[in-house]
C-alpha cells in the first residue's frame, strides 16, 4: 500500500512470481505435447495413407534418410505414450486415433539408412 494512501488497507492481488512461472511452464509443455500429437497424426496419415504416394515411394524418396524418419517417428510415439501414462489416460483420449499407433506394414531399416516397406 503507498504511503500516501486514502484506504487504509489495500490488498496486493498481484499473483506471486512462482504463480506466473509455473502457469507459464505448464502452458508451454501442453502446447508442446499438443503439437507432438498433433505432428505424430499428421506424419503417420501422410505417410501410410498417401492418395499421391505408396510407403516406399516415399521411403525411396528419403534417400538414406528413412531410417532416420522412423527412428525420430517412433521416439515421438513413445513420448506421447509417456505423457498419457503419466496423466493417467489412453492415448485416444489424448485426441490420438488407433490407427496412428499402428505400423500398418512391416519396415525394415537397412544399414544405409533406407528402408523397405513388406506386406
Amino acid at each position: 500500500m503507498p504511503d500516501d494512501s486514502i484506504f487504509p488497507a489495500i490488498p496486493d492481488t498481484r499473483p506471486p512470481v512462482s504463480d506466473a512461472i509455473a502457469a507459464g511452464l505448464l502452458t508451454e509443455i501442453d502446447r508442446e505435447c499438443r503439437r507432438r500429437i498433433g505432428q505424430h497424426i499428421d506424419w503417420w496419415r501422410a505417410f501410410w495413407q498417401s492418395s499421391e504416394a505408396t510407403p516406399q515411394q516415399i521411403c525411396d524418396s528419403m534417400n538414406g534418410s528413412a531410417g532416420l524418419f522412423f527412428a525420430v517417428a517412433s521416439v515421438n510415439k513413445a513420448h506421447i505414450l509417456s505423457v498419457a501414462q503419466l496423466l493417467g489416460k489412453t492415448p485416444e483420449q489424448l485426441g490420438i486415433p488407433t490407427e496412428c499407433l499402428t505400423t500398418p506394414h512391416t519396415v525394415t531399416i537397412h544399414p544405409d539408412g533406407t528402408a523397405t516397406i513388406g506386406a
